[in-house]
């Protein structure tokens, strides 16, 4: 089994340029917790989080409507192709305790899915797997 297999495939980006505030309602409207950053070329630079939005704005006082995502994002995400194997990908989150891993095109850096411990647990018909990965993802850094 693939990446491709299960990943989710309708993905939302967001720009550097616009607001923690656009990115939150962005989430919201999609009902995810996280969105890729793309450039002005649609090439993935970062991502942005729930938990970003919350640690490094509102818990600072900031105000999340005059905020970047640039500022707050994380960068240079980890990403992988969709013809990947699900257990190399897993292991990838696994290793670097990350829940999402961006889809890119060969060759290119255009997001194309996202692939999430949800969608491993929910549609990767392995239930070791998945539960090797939140194990991983779950230890302490």
């Amino acid at each position: 089994m693939n990446v491709s297999d299960i990943m989710t495939k309708d993905v939302e980006t967001i720009s550097v340029e616009e607001s923690l505030l656009d990115a939150a309602q962005k989430m919201k409207k999609a009902d995810v917790g996280a969105i890729p950053v793309t450039n002005p070329e649609g090439a993935v630079i970062g991502m942005i989080t729930d938990r970003d939005i919350i640690t490094r704005s509102v818990a600072e006082g900031a105000d999340p409507r005059g905020m970047r995502v640039g500022e707050a994002m994380t960068s240079d995400p980890v990403t992988c192709r969709p013809d990947c194997p699900l257990r190399d990908a897993a292991e990838t989150m696994r290793s670097r305790q990350i829940r999402r891993l961006i889809v890119t095109q060969e060759h290119d850096t255009h997001v194309v899915g996202i692939l999430s411990l949800g969608d491993i647990a929910a549609r990767g018909h392995e239930e070791q797997l998945a539960g090797a990965v939140t194990e991983g993802v779950s230890q302490p850094a």
